[in-house]
């Protein structure tokens, strides 16, 4: 095994091993891309829970909504057949 030498920049910070230069040391055109993928990720990972949150009673009050109409419907033509 050899004893490498961990840069200044990774020392103490378990993300140094994921992302060993900080944002400082990047340049403008990198750090505007970095910013632009995270607030993108951020946004794109609350729209998808509001969905996966607000979907579900949607879908029930539809089906139920569904199920009353056709209930209504059936009991309409049963009326008209039985007059």
């Amino acid at each position: 095994m050899s004893n490498e030498v961990i840069p200044d920049s990774r020392v103490g910070h378990w993300w140094g091993l994921i992302f060993p230069r900080t944002l400082h040391d990047k340049s403008l055109i990198s750090q505007l891309i970095s910013f632009v993928v995270g607030i993108s990720a951020l946004v794109f990972g609350f729209a998808i829970s509001f969905l996966q949150i607000f979907t579900l009673p949607l879908l029930i009050a539809l089906v139920l909504a569904v199920h009353v109409i056709q209930g209504d419907v059936r009991a309409r033509s049963a009326r008209l057949r039985s007059n």
